[in-house]
């Protein structure tokens, strides 16, 4: 079976496993900060064991961003500039993440997001 580090790689087209772990890593660290510490919690479990511990330093209250906050913040760490493919990218990771985690987990995390955050994790 594939780890979920493989699958982002593949799915996303990016050339080393380590351009995976860094998106991934990114995109976690972004979504933590997003959702409470308690859904960190309900999420956590569910999650790879290469992204478990990227979650468990993020205890504070959830803050509200908008799309384009959350897209430079992943962007800046991915070291890329077109919004456009970190998105799809970021999407990349969303749609792995749906394989590994409950669905109820999922719904939860969703329900914590506007809108349009909502929207990266479904499919397109």
């Amino acid at each position: 079976m594939d780890s979920f580090l493989d699958r982002v790689a593949e799915r996303a087209g990016l050339s080393t496993r380590q351009e995976a772990d860094r998106l991934a890593r990114a995109t976690m660290s972004a979504l933590s900060e997003r959702i409470t510490a308690g859904q960190i919690n309900d999420l956590s479990p569910g999650l790879p064991p290469e992204l478990g511990t990227e979650l468990a330093g993020h205890t504070g209250q959830a803050v509200a961003f908008d799309k384009s906050t959350f897209l430079d913040r992943i962007s800046g760490e991915i070291e890329t500039v077109d919004l456009d493919e970190a998105e799809r990218q970021i999407r990349v990771v969303f749609a792995v993440l749906r394989e590994w985690v409950p669905d109820e987990e999922i719904d939860d995390t969703l329900g914590q997001l506007s809108p349009e955050l909502a929207d990266m994790f479904r499919p397109s």
